[in-house]
């Protein structure tokens, strides 16, 4: 099986800056990588593999961050799907839920009660973690559904 920790590693912290300069070489950068990742796990394992949850949840953040709501919406929700029914470290699809609520909270068509159910079941993801990983992550190297 492959592991998600290069996939993973890519889903580094986004930065909220925005503008011209390094930082947007930086977010371009991001975006291609996680594009490639994604290409690439599509062709390792297909179109619905949990393995695409963490480059599209990339994805999904850096639109976010560009204000292109409509393009955060399908990248996330596409990966909040695939993240159901794995067993996988909590912190990954919380990280996908997070920023599923930050999309659906802003903007004219905000979805405000959405927005409060997926933040708070991304708390309750990791609050029933007790803080370990299973799975996937940082101590794990494959995905057990």
């Amino acid at each position: 099986a492959l592991g998600l920790e290069p996939l993973i590693s890519l889903q580094a912290s986004v930065d909220p800056s925005s503008g011209t300069g390094p930082e947007a070489a930086a977010r371009t950068a991001r975006y291609h990588a996680f594009e490639q990742a994604l290409t690439l796990a599509r062709l390792a394992v297909g179109p619905d593999h949990p393995m695409l949850a963490a480059p599209l949840t990339g994805l999904g953040e850096l639109a976010l961050e560009q204000g292109d709501r409509d393009a955060a919406l399908a990248s996330l929700q596409r990966a909040e799907g695939l993240w159901q029914g794995v067993s996988v470290d909590p912190r990954y699809p919380a990280r996908t839920k997070f920023a599923l609520a930050r999309s659906l909270a802003q903007g004219p068509r905000a979805n405000p009660e959405r927005a409060i159910s997926l933040a708070s079941a991304a708390i309750d993801l990791l609050d029933s973690s007790g803080g370990k990983s299973r799975g996937v992550g940082p101590d794990s190297t494959s995905i057990s559904p």
